[in-house]
């Protein structure tokens, strides 16, 4: 459905100026260069309007729009030089007359001119900053200089808001304080005020008066918003006189730059607090040039519930500033001015818009039927005063063309005898209707003219007249046709959109009518071609030709999956004074769905959600582009895994939507199951059907998973047990713990968003059927959490913490074994990572290796592993994980799986400090031959899980001395240290200066403790054959070695 509209130009009555409720004290120090001045007192006649104040409070009210909250008054001096700033006057006093007219007397102080010298008075209301001009400033360039901003809305609060305004003298002397000054385009007092922004009023069925600001609304449509796409950013309070005529904007005056628009993803929306009839004294915009296309201008989405009953489902519409289509149905854009009223007047909705403003925005408007009405609030059109009544008429010239033919007048006037109009004798062409009217209201007058068969001009004139006071309006109709262009579907409806499915395509026709029949009609196609004629211009025409538009099936794009393929045709038909009219064809396909996200972004549909039950409320959202129903069919616990039957959600949900392209947010609230855990985990099952008629896409389902999780204290490595029913959550805190010790802030605020990695693991993938179950991050921020649940294999991963770039800002060990420790242990019976404790089990008591000081291990045999998503295993060692260049602390933590290989130390000490050498593990330094050290902390980079630790050389480790008794059942494979752990078995080590593995007769375990003289590091040897451990060696820190944890007390 197209949209039609109609444009009238009403000026209203008195001039509208001022209403002073506080002046500010201009200073007169910015004195004439000449020479000193005497003061002199002038009085000074602005205009007020009388008008009542609407029933509403909320918004902004008559007086508030023309209400003084500051008042300057700039003083120009001209001469043969031009007009230049002199200085700024004081006001001092104002007095409002009570006769009702609205006048305000302004007292101010001048400085006496000379015989002869002229002066120019420019007055500047409710500018919030004000500097004055530099003296001998030219008047162009200073009043350029004074700007508004707009970055959001205008404060349009009763009481509060006001509007910048601007006003002028003609040039006068200041002699005496005779002198009177008169507005620079009337040539009377007082002097007019005109508002630097336009305001723009949305009603459903305003009164049939042009000015009323009464609604009847309609009974199946409520207003609910009002989005006004690409208005300006900065308005100039003063306009340049050639954008006027006759005191009246024309033409808006623009601010210089270009960056003028708001953008479109950032529109200006008004929520009505609850549906409505009116949006009214709300919206107030800047000047903004016409559009040229329905892409780069202002306009707006208007959103309401179509229907009776209706109180849900909104519905969105486009409405643009449009003259009146003319007798041949064309329209052209309408700038936006200042000091006008823009009454968008809803007439009738004749059926449903779109699902989301986007869609209204970037299609032509349809099933709604607007009249944009325009009023210059300046006066209408201009005002003749006899020094006691007004006459005002809206134009001073009509133009017809060749055919029959009106157009309206709006007359207004004070004069008790009312008014009426004569048309000039031998004028029979001409005829006027009413011939007089009434006072103190407008009227419209119908000004007819019959149809011109000649090949001449006609000219003729209409003079309205109000007591002694004359007003002459002149008339011509040209001998050529008007123009003409419409655009009709095969029913003769008219047409400005056609929309084809993205399927099974069927062709549609429109037939294109124009006047004068034999001109040429320019093409102008622009987006994405559809197949079908026109392509180039129609040349030699007979006024109508039919075309059809049969474009290809759409596209698929996984990238774009509601991806809108359109293209726009504008006609052009030039008329023989030079004017146009054109009509424009928006052609479109749409990609209809409904998706499922995570507030990331991250789809749903393959079964990705994972929800903590936590009792806080949750959501993920849906991205359509069509209305559609959500409806949740399953809502159980899993029962599979050992968890109470029963729900997961704590609400059922069942809604409808209309669609939003950015997404809808869909909030529900999980159980708390982290206190008592009693569900462990459960699934809830999402149905999204299409509620368009005849539907848009198939019924889809999706399923997100709700888990509950045992928040664990910060450290490197978890154990988790397989077959586990409750998982655990990790702290991403952590990763402020350390950098926050490194003086480096925090990594994660309040509400940072992070993902999570795999960067490799014993096992392929994820699932039931490996090692991890899920890994998933849940919650924001520096206190989120990832949640990890158990698998039914046993193995060992690393899991990472990443920002929003994918950088890995912390990572942790996942240990999925069967091993308990016993609370009484005061070591761990088998190496860390190990999945077994005994010579029988060969490989699988080796656990895993580290480099001195890192925090993150690597395998203790070649076995190939998985890396990230990775479906195959990769080997390892590889030049995947390798590098011969030394690491900052920040590297290490960066690249888990990367070892640092050729060097002593695979620190770069210079970006760390010394005291990084031996606190790494929160060891001390120690002597070669020392015979003692003291207890160590467990710092943030120790590998072991909570309350465990890395032993240190001295008596919380393996002892101190030269050798240490073994048990007797030392052989090739390892030995038994009793009271240490148990089996120690001989895993060779990850050699420092190569990337392969070594000395296999040994076996090797790092302690805390370091070396004061080199980049060594203490640990503890077992040799092949020998029945002793030696313990005073130390060794270079790249190598890897493997980790025996002692109970941290």
């Amino acid at each position: 459905m197209s949209i039609r509209t109609s444009y009238r130009l009403f000026l209203s009555g008195i001039a509208m100026a001022l209403l002073a409720t506080a002046c500010s004290k201009g200073k007169t120090t910015e004195k004439l260069r000449d020479t000193e001045r005497e003061t002199l007192t002038l009085a000074m006649r602005v205009n007020v309007p009388a008008q009542e104040p609407p029933a509403a409070t909320r918004q902004m009210r008559p007086e508030d729009e023309n209400r003084l909250r500051t008042l300057h008054l700039l003083v120009f001096r001209t001469d043969g030089d031009g007009e230049r700033y002199a200085y700024t006057a004081r006001v001092v006093d104002r007095k409002e007359s009570t006769d009702g007219q609205g006048i305000v007397t302004l007292t101010v102080n001048l400085l006496r001119g000379k015989a002869g010298e002229k002066f120019r008075l420019v007055l500047l209301a409710n500018l919030d900053d004000f500097t004055p001009p530099a003296v001998g400033t030219s008047r162009d360039e200073a009043l350029r200089e004074f700007l508004v901003d707009l970055p959001g809305k205008w404060d349009a609060t009763a009481g509060s808001g006001t509007i910048p305004m601007w006003g002028e003298s003609a040039a006068l002397e200041l002699r005496d304080a005779s002198a009177q000054p008169v507005d620079f385009h009337t040539g009377h007092s007082p002097i007019r005020l005109l508002r630097a922004l336009a305001r723009v009023d949305v009603g459903a069925a305003f009164d049939s008066a042009p000015d009323s600001e009464t609604v009847n609304g309609l009974a199946d449509f409520a207003l609910t918003s009002v989005a006004v796409y690409r208005s300006a950013l900065r308005a100039r309070v003063v306009p340049e006189l050639s954008d006027l005529e006759e005191g009246i904007a024309v033409r808006p005056t623009l601010p210089d730059g270009t960056d003028l628009l708001r953008p479109a993803e950032e529109p200006l929306i008004y929520e009505m607090e609850t549906a409505a009839d009116v949006c009214l004294r709300e919206i107030y915009l800047p000047e903004a040039p016409a559009a040229t296309s329905a892409d780069d201008g202002v306009c707006l989405v208007i959103g309401g519930y179509y229907g009776i009953g209706n109180t849900t489902e909104q519905t969105f519409y486009r409405v643009d500033f449009l003259t009146p289509k003319s007798a041949a149905g064309s329209q052209q854009y309408l700038p936006i001015l200042r000091n006008h009223r823009y009454r968008i007047n809803i007439l009738k909705v004749s059926g449903p818009g779109f699902g989301t403003r986007e869609e209204a925005l970037q299609t032509r408007p349809t099933n709604l039927e607007t009249s944009v009405n325009v009023w210059d609030e300046t006066a209408v059109g201009d005002v003749v005063y006899d020094g006691q009544y007004m006459l005002g008429v809206s134009h001073r010239a009509l133009t017809y063309y060749r055919e029959a033919s009106s157009q309206v007048l709006t007359v207004r006037t004070d004069h008790p005898d009312g008014w009426r109009i004569q048309v000039a004798e031998g004028q029979e062409w001409l005829s006027c209707s009413p011939a007089s009217g009434a006072p103190g209201r407008d009227t419209e007058v119908n000004c007819t003219v019959a149809a011109n068969d000649t090949d001449n001009e006609r000219r003729g004139a209409i003079t309205v007249t109000a007591g002694h006071m004359n007003w002459r309006i002149e008339v011509v109709q040209h001998p050529y046709s008007s123009l003409s262009l419409a655009l009709t579907d095969a029913s003769g409806k008219e047409v400005s959109q056609m929309e084809f499915a993205a399927r099974n395509v069927e062709a549609q026709q429109f037939r294109l009518t124009w006047s004068p029949a034999t001109a040429t009609v320019e093409v102008h196609r622009a987006g994405d071609p559809f197949a079908g004629e026109p392509t180039a211009d129609i040349v030699g025409g007979n006024g109508t030709a039919d075309f059809t538009i049969d474009p290809a099936e759409l596209v698929p794009d996984p990238a774009n999956p509601l991806r809108t393929r359109s293209e726009t045709i504008t006609f052009v038909v030039k008329g023989e004074d030079g004017s146009s009219v054109a009509r424009t064809l928006t052609l479109s396909q749409k990609e209809y769905d409904a998706l499922p996200e995570t507030a990331e972004g991250i789809s749903l549909l393959d079964g990705s959600g994972v929800y903590l039950m936590d009792g806080k409320n949750a959501s993920f959202r849906i991205r359509a582009n069509t209305p559609y129903r959500l409806r949740m069919v399953e809502n159980a616990v899993d029962e599979t895994a050992g968890g109470t039957p029963g729900p997961v959600i704590q609400e059922s949900i069942d809604r409808r939507y209309n669609g939003k392209i950015s997404g809808e947010s869909i909030a529900f609230t999980p159980y708390d199951d982290l206190t008592n855990p009693t569900r462990y985990i459960g699934h809830a099952t999402f149905e999204i059907t299409s509620t368009a008629s005849p539907e848009r896409f198939a019924p889809k389902r999706f399923r997100i998973l709700l888990a509950s999780g045992i928040p664990q204290q910060e450290a490197n490595s978890y154990l988790l047990n397989p077959n586990g029913k409750t998982g655990i959550l990790i702290p991403v805190g952590r990763a402020n713990t350390y950098s926050q010790q490194e003086g480096m802030g925090s990594v994660l605020g309040e509400e940072t968003p992070f993902g999570v990695r795999m960067v490799w693991n014993e096992q392929p993938g994820t699932g039931e059927g490996s090692n991890i179950r899920l890994v998933k991050a849940v919650g924001r921020g520096k206190t989120g959490y990832i949640l990890v649940l158990p698998g039914t294999m046993s193995g060992n991963a690393v899991v990472a913490a990443t920002n929003s770039n994918g950088k890995i800002l912390w990572s942790w060990h996942l240990w999925v074994t069967t091993y308990s420790p016993d609370p009484g242990q005061q070591w761990m019976d088998r190496h860390l990572g190990a999945m077994a404790n005994s010579q029988e089990a060969g490989n699988a008591s080796f656990g895993l290796l580290y480099q001195w000081g890192r925090k993150d291990p690597f395998p203790s045999t070649s076995t190939a592993l998985y890396y990230g998503d990775a479906a195959t295993e990769q080997p390892f060692p590889s030049d995947y994980n390798k590098s011969t260049t030394q690491y900052t602390l920040q590297q290490s933590v960066e690249n888990p799986h990367v070892r640092v290989q050729n060097l002593s130390n695979w620190l770069a000490d210079a970006n760390n400090g010394t005291a990084h050498w031996y606190d790494l593990w929160g060891g001390e330094i120690v002597s070669k031959d020392a015979v003692s050290a003291s207890p160590t902390r467990k710092s943030v980079f120790d590998p072991c899980p909570a309350g465990w630790k890395v032993p240190s050389f001295g008596d919380e480790g393996w002892g101190t001395g030269t050798t240490l008794p073994s048990s007797s059942s030392h052989n090739n494979y390892g030995d038994y240290l009793t009271g240490k752990g148990g089996w120690y078995p001989i895993t060779g080590q990850l050699l420092g200066n190569s990337h392969a593995f070594g000395h296999t007769d040994e076996g090797y375990c790092w302690t805390s403790s370091v070396r004061p003289t080199n980049v060594s590091a203490y640990y503890l040897v077992i040799r092949r054959g020998s029945t002793h451990l030696v313990s005073n060696t130390a060794y270079n820190r790249t190598a890897g070695m493997s980790v025996r944890c002692v109970r941290d007390k």
